[in-house]
């Protein structure tokens, strides 16, 4: 529910930085893809949009930069490329 309000409050102040804790963590399959699509919809309209994840699967394709972080140490640090 906090997310829903977030992501409200971004869009209606036409934010440039969008920031996000865990967004899809306790939502549904059909709700992630929603969300997912808010979030490129975004990104399509020049807005910053960060946000931590443990689900990688569902969000590494709408990435432009990537960091990894494990173990408290930076593990990947990259701007993702096709393929």
């Amino acid at each position: 529910m906090k997310q829903k309000v977030v992501l409200g409050m971004y869009q209606a102040t036409n934010a440039r930085y969008w920031l996000f804790d865990e967004p899809t963590l306790a939502l549904d399959k059909q709700s992630v893809a929603t969300f997912l699509n808010y979030l490129s919809t975004a990104r399509a309209k020049n807005k910053m949009v960060i946000f931590s994840s443990h689900a990688g699967d569902e969000v590494f394709h709408i990435c432009d930069h990537i960091l990894s972080i494990t173990n408290p140490s930076l593990f990947l640090d990259g701007v993702k490329t096709n393929g």
